[in-house]
């Protein structure tokens, strides 16, 4: 008898799956696709219906008991999210609040978040950490202006075309062959689906 023992959510009944034909296992495996879908289409259904009580309510937040735990209901209200701007209109606007002496820079900056992102290649002899050491929290200037440097990464990542021609070149090949590994398999699953 097998140790491959399972139960089935919704009766609590005990299976040794070894000792069960591949089509009971596959029936098995549809009917929980079949429940899923259901709670999934009753969750739906049920969220509707307590947003549009919180709605009536105009409360979107609800603290209860439920089976002696607290359990805390919350939503959106129906206005959440709905504003939005187009960031040359509010760059526009937030300069002339700025000119006009109602807001400062920093509030500006707080309400328009700009940055530039700036990607350079560099070459092989520079080591990417020294560069990100010297950058992290620099102040440079740029188009006339001081500018902070708040976050520098470095970022590499093996690039299959050039391994691939390196591995053209004997001693390179050798020298790869010795540093490579093996990928890690996830799980392997079966999947089992209606036609």
């Amino acid at each position: 008898m097998s140790t491959d023992l399972a139960v089935i959510p919704s009766t609590g009944e005990v299976l040794d799956l070894a000792s069960l034909s591949t089509e009971t296992i596959a029936a098995a495996v549809l009917e929980g696709q079949t429940q899923r879908q259901r709670w999934s289409e009753f969750d739906a259904a049920a969220s509707a219906e307590l947003v549009a009580r919180m709605d009536r309510d105009t409360s979107w937040t609800i603290n209860l008991t439920v089976d002696s735990r607290a359990v805390k209901i919350t939503a959106p209200s129906p206005a959440a999210g709905s504003v939005v701007y187009l960031t040359d209109e509010l760059g526009a606007c937030l300069q002339g609040l700025v000119e006009g002496e109602v807001i400062s820079e920093a509030a500006a900056s707080k309400a328009l978040k700009r940055r530039v992102i700036i990607e350079c290649e560099i070459p092989w002899s520079a080591d990417p950490h020294k560069i990100v050491e010297v950058l992290n929290e620099a102040t440079v200037t740029l188009g006339g202006v001081a500018a902070t440097i708040r976050e520098a990464r470095p970022v590499t990542a093996p690039v299959a075309a050039g391994i691939k021609a390196l591995s053209k070149v004997p001693a390179a090949a050798q020298a790869l062959a010795e540093i490579a590994r093996e990928a890690e398999q996830g799980p392997r699953k079966a999947t089992v689906k209606v036609k």
